[in-house]
């Protein structure tokens, strides 16, 4: 086979037929090394006189023949086969050898965009900024009115204690067959309060029960249920609150745990 790192030139690819055409051919070679002694052995009998010389001398070109045709009939043929198999042969393995060599710089490949993917993670979030924003979970409850007023809506209570947090989306959780979303606020300014409506998803508007946690819980059989909000700075880099619902129905409530914070990257 030509080798990898050299063009393939004419007499490369030209050698290489050659080498596989020729490749396991014991056989044949067998039946030359019989046809080269059944030669050898006629020439012995006209030597001995074995033959009569008369014969030999009038007909010892048949006699070779007589021996060579049979011999030449099975092998040329054959050899003529297998030099137009060999340059078929050549093309598969050389088409093999590119699929192979495609196929391990493709994973190869892969394999460094994920490495590289993985450090830019790694490094995002070991710089991320003292400057930015930090949100937190206060506690779940219904949305105050103008005047004090609560409202039948209700939602998270949230604080941002850093920099402005911009596009602030509650990841959404599911509680039993029930999926809960929030809607998203475009921001919150910085040292600053927000509140941000959560509702069951399977319910029809209207329905009191739309915003009712603690119905939630209890049909999904929970005491607990994590929560996360995503919001980025003015830098596009990402972030992640996360805080653990507990629900305490002998209170009638619904406590927020501590909430911590993370990284997401860059967008």
């Amino acid at each position: 086979m030509a080798d990898a790192h050299k063009p393939t030139t004419f007499r490369r690819y030209s050698a290489a037929v050659r080498h596989r055409a020729l490749r396991d051919f014991q056989w044949s070679r067998d039946m030359l090394v019989g046809l080269g002694l059944g030669i050898s052995s006629l020439l012995l009998q006209a030597r001995w006189t074995l033959i009569t010389v008369q014969d030999w001398r009038a007909h010892w070109g048949r006699w070779v023949l007589s021996i060579a045709i049979p011999y030449i009939a099975i092998v040329v043929p054959h050899l003529v086969w297998r030099f137009v198999e060999a340059r078929w042969r050549v093309y598969q393995e050389l088409e093999a050898r590119y699929r192979s060599e495609t196929d391990s710089l493709t994973a190869s490949l892969a394999a460094s965009e994920q490495n590289s993917a993985l450090l830019r993670e790694h490094l995002s979030k070991r710089n991320w900024p003292e400057n930015r924003p930090r949100i937190t979970f206060d506690r779940w409850g219904q949305q105050a009115g103008p005047n004090g007023v609560l409202r039948q809506e209700a939602g998270f209570y949230l604080t941002n204690h850093g920099e402005t947090a911009l596009e602030i989306t509650l990841e959404s959780f599911t509680l039993g067959p029930d999926k809960w979303e929030g809607e998203q606020l475009s921001s919150i300014e910085s040292k600053q309060k927000g509140f941000m409506k959560v509702e069951r998803t399977t319910f029809v508007y209207g329905n009191m029960q739309r915003w009712n946690l603690l119905d939630g819980f209890a049909v999904a059989k929970k005491h607990e249920q994590k929560v996360r909000v995503r919001y980025r700075d003015f830098n596009n880099s990402w972030y992640r609150s996360t805080a653990v619902l507990k629900c305490a129905p002998n209170f009638g409530s619904v406590e927020v745990g501590p909430t911590t914070q993370e990284p997401l990257g860059s967008s």
